[in-house]
């Protein structure tokens, strides 16, 4: 069920940040809401991570100027309570996050041997997130 859940919620924000470049917060908290029957040990674990991956968000926009959309530090929680429930910790989440940063660096430097300007350029970064975490569900 945590599967059929994730792989729902991953095409529906997904394919909307990839046409819209949004990332809905109604979506992103009925996500993290109807995830938590889902949950394997208590709720203090998928909190921590969640909170972790949103303060390592929040940081880079703040250090960024504001480079990380509202929408991407918002799936930040829901990221960070996939891996718990997948049953990963901290370490499985910094190895997520290093996965969809590279996903997405490679597709940046194909757009850069193709000679297109990023300049002005927006990257719809959540579908690189839940690549990182279906890397890291498919491995356990």
């Amino acid at each position: 069920m945590l599967f059929i859940h994730f792989a729902i919620f991953a095409i529906i924000i997904s394919w909307r940040d990839y046409q819209e470049h949004l990332i809905s917060k109604r979506v992103t908290h009925l996500a993290l809401l109807s995830l938590i029957p889902l949950l394997r040990q208590s709720l203090l674990e998928p909190s921590l991570l969640s909170l972790i991956n949103f303060m390592f968000y929040a940081t880079i926009n703040l250090f960024s100027g504001r480079a990380i959309g509202r929408g991407d530090i918002r799936l930040s929680l829901l990221i960070g309570a996939y891996i718990s429930a997948f049953g990963g910790d901290i370490s499985d989440l910094i190895w997520s996050n290093v996965i969809s940063w590279l996903a997405c660096s490679v597709t940046l430097i194909i757009h850069l041997l193709k000679r297109e300007s990023l300049k002005g350029k927006r990257i719809a970064f959540a579908p690189y997130l839940f690549f990182g975490v279906s890397l890291f569900a498919i491995n356990v």
